[in-house]
């Protein structure tokens, strides 16, 4: 707002100065002293200073003679336009225009640098073609004004024309848009802001999306054994329930993960931000790591890293990475923290099968499984690593996965540096 209206005021102040000097200059060679000269006043005011020169009278006996104003001035004492100036030098009458538009006129003594001022005088009824000659300057000044604001409104009402574009692009359900090619436009701002949520917007409805066809996929085959195996139930009924009791279990689940899973869109990670320490919470995951599990898992870490964090988004996203390191390495995993000048990292690695180069962008990505031996056999339903990405983005960090020393996977957790 402040940048708009001092653009806006810088504008119209140089515009009115811009317009004044066009309009003086207009004025003074449309209304030229050969003009004046035809007026009888101006002449015999001429005339008048020739005799003075000859025979003085008192400035008082003059004015009162004359009926107007008259005094003396030194040709230093005014700032003369240079055309003023030379008409004067040529002895000739100079006329000006006061803020109320009576008559001025200067007429310089040919012997010295006397400069005798007549006014002001109203000549308004004497000169009917000098106010034409004002009307029609004023009128240009005005259409000047607006012109130089319809220059400047002029990109500001095309930005604004793109802006209601990209609205109802949006509306159509068209999220693929882009923002201003200048940046100094006066509503880049509320631009960019309103391409941050369009992309926000299209994460939502591409989740979603992801999500709806997701669930329908994954809750159709326990569904389908349910009722299959009651079908079978008179049949072999304690066989049955059992594996009715394990569906059962597996949709629980896969419910539970979809709701941490979505909880996680709506919470923002600064409501319960305060400084924790990173090495507590590595230590906190380890050793429940440790007591649940025959692997063996190594520890690397510094004495203490403070860090403005949400303690439990943390702790659940290093949860989840160590889970899946346990889940799949043959027998190490190794769980390091790291400070560096611009970023503190969490680092799981295993001795796993690893990732294929190709597949590791799309581990992210909510319900997404690879062959191999990382598949459902071993539990889970692709929900892990979509949480640890979202718990990252909403901490302005990003989790991503390389191939490890120990042969299987490393997972670097990075956070910006406050």
């Amino acid at each position: 707002m402040n940048r708009l209206f001092i653009h806006l005021f810088l504008v119209i102040v140089l515009g009115l100065v811009t317009i004044n000097w066009l309009t003086e200059s207009l004025w003074q060679q449309w209304y030229p002293q050969g003009n004046v000269e035809n007026p009888p006043l101006v002449r015999s005011l001429s005339v008048i200073v020739e005799q003075q020169a000859l025979q003085p009278l008192p400035l008082s006996s003059l004015s009162t003679l004359l009926n107007m104003p008259v005094s003396m001035l030194s040709l230093q004492e005014v700032a003369w336009l240079p055309q003023q100036l030379k008409q004067l030098n040529a002895h000739r009458p100079v006329v000006t225009y006061d803020a109320f538009d009576q008559l001025i006129v200067y007429v310089k003594e040919q012997r010295s640098q006397q400069v005798y001022m007549f006014g002001p005088i109203k000549v308004s009824a004497m000169e009917p073609e000098h106010n034409t000659l004002k009307i029609v300057l004023l009128c240009l000044s005005y259409l000047l004004l607006a012109l130089i604001i319809y220059l400047w409104s002029k990109p500001l009402w095309q930005d604004l024309n793109r802006l209601n574009a990209m609205t109802a692009q949006i509306a159509k359900g068209n999220f693929a848009i882009t923002g201003l090619k200048s940046k100094s436009s006066p509503i880049s701002n509320i631009v960019k802001t309103f391409h941050t949520m369009a992309q926000r917007v299209t994460q939502l409805v591409s989740d979603q999306r992801q999500l709806v066809n997701a669930v329908s996929h994954e809750l159709r085959t326990p569904l389908a054994r349910l009722r299959f195996s009651l079908e079978m139930l008179e049949q072999v009924p304690e066989q049955h329930r059992t594996e009715m009791k394990q569906d059962v279990t597996e949709m629980s689940t896969l419910i539970d993960e979809m709701l941490n899973y979505a909880r996680l869109e709506n919470i923002d990670a600064s409501d319960s931000k305060q400084q924790n320490d990173l090495v507590l919470i590595v230590n906190q995951v380890v050793d429940k790591g440790i007591r649940l599990s025959d692997k063996q898992i190594q520890c690397y870490l510094p004495t203490h890293c403070k860090y403005f964090c949400n303690e439990v988004l943390i702790e659940r996203a290093l949860q989840n990475l160590l889970s899946n390191a346990i889940r799949y390495a043959k027998q190490q995993v190794t769980v390091s923290l790291t400070q560096h000048e611009d970023n503190i990292q969490l680092i799981v690695e295993d001795d796993g099968c690893g990732i294929p180069s190709e597949e590791r962008d799309k581990v992210f990505d909510a319900f997404y499984r690879i062959d191999k031996s990382r598949n459902k056999a071993l539990g889970g339903f692709g929900l892990g690593l979509a949480i640890v990405e979202r718990i990252c983005r909403s901490h302005r960090g990003y989790c991503q996965v390389n191939e490890s020393s120990l042969g299987g996977c490393k997972f670097i957790i990075s956070l910006p540096q406050q």
